[in-house]
């Protein structure tokens, strides 16, 4: 318990993520109404669409993670197992060919800044062995931008395609459920 509220704490008062730097390439695709997805496969991966929705129409969705096992093709669970206004404890559930993961998140929920991070729950068995991130919402011309952005552990004992096939794509499909979520509200 201590551990995980230490944990929290470090989370809330880490510094905002750092801005991003997008290339010409990245605004025309952003201006396209697609999704700049960055994956080399070394286990970080970015996320970046722009949303016709104000920045607190998409916190709201961004929020809301449940809607994400219909929208994300891999995942297969999604259970908030705790919830108050400032954290959110998250079991999550993936899977394809007949392989399957497990994995717990510990979510901070920064209201102020739009910034929901997010680190492995380390106190429960996972499936994984690393996972930190977060998402932030940005105030953009358009509406808002929304950025992803994860560290996964590269060397976990899921195969490396199995962690591409839950990093490129779903990662594009989780970015437009939440974009199609804050624009239909």
């Amino acid at each position: 318990m201590l551990t995980t509220l230490l944990l929290w704490t470090q989370l809330a008062m880490a510094a905002l993520p750092p801005p991003l730097q997008l290339s010409p390439a990245d605004e025309a695709t952003l201006a396209k109404g697609e999704a700049v997805i960055r994956d080399n496969g070394d286990g970080m991966a970015i996320g970046i669409v722009n949303v016709k929705a104000t920045p607190e129409a998409l916190w709201t969705q961004v929020l809301n993670v449940e809607p994400r096992v219909e929208e994300v093709g891999p995942s297969t669970l999604c259970t908030i197992n705790s919830r108050t206004a400032d954290t959110m404890n998250v079991t999550w559930g993936a899977g394809m060919m007949g392989m399957s993961v497990t994995f717990h998140l510990d979510y901070v929920i920064d209201h102020a800044n739009k910034v929901l991070s997010f680190d492995l729950d380390r106190s429960r068995e996972n499936d994984i062995g690393h996972s930190r991130g977060s998402y932030q919402v940005l105030p953009h011309p358009d509406g808002s931008r929304l950025i992803y952005r994860s560290e996964d552990d590269p060397n976990s004992k899921v195969p490396k395609w199995m962690r591409a096939m839950l990093t490129g794509r779903p990662l594009q499909d989780q970015m437009h459920g939440i974009r199609k979520r804050a624009e239909a509200n």
